[in-house]
């Protein structure tokens, strides 16, 4: 028995079948002899006479519920995972907004130290110029600066 939700629209497809009998089928909620629900896949056939008339309607029908909870456990699945997906981005990113506050609290932390190191680098290398050897000269970090004399 066609669910009652369906009632309308497998009315409409015969009274349209009967209007010009091509072959038809579709997908309806029924329920069977025990009330249990099931999705029956229908095929109707008529079988004309001379004058185009239909005579016979040859219809089959076959239990595709499987595969109908099987779509929906598809969906389930699918809704489950974009959940997961919208859950694990928005992780992201506050991992991401995290790390972008510690990159700038480490950069801004390390400007003092690494001017004082410059600082001292710069001293060393304005008050030892004339004791360094070539090894030491060419060691002498590129945030110093070399003095004009080294130019030659």
């Amino acid at each position: 028995m066609v669910a009652p939700e369906f009632h309308e629209q497998a009315l409409q497809e015969t009274e349209n079948f009967v209007k010009d009998p091509q072959p038809i089928s579709g997908e309806y909620l029924n329920y069977r002899w025990d009330g249990q629900e099931c999705w029956i896949h229908w095929i109707l056939q008529g079988i004309v006479d001379d004058q185009g008339r239909v005579v016979e309607i040859q219809a089959s029908g076959r239990d595709i519920t499987p595969l109908k909870q099987a779509e929906a456990e598809i969906r389930r699945l699918n809704e489950e995972l974009e959940q997961r997906v919208i859950e694990r981005t928005a992780q992201l990113e506050a991992a991401n907004k995290e790390l972008e506050a510690f990159a700038y609290s480490v950069s801004h932390d390390l400007r003092a130290p690494l001017r004082a190191i410059d600082g001292y680098t710069r001293i060393l290398v304005e008050d030892y110029e004339p004791v360094l050897d070539t090894e030491g000269k060419r060691s002498v970090p590129s945030f110093a600066p070399i003095p004009s004399a080294w130019a030659s």
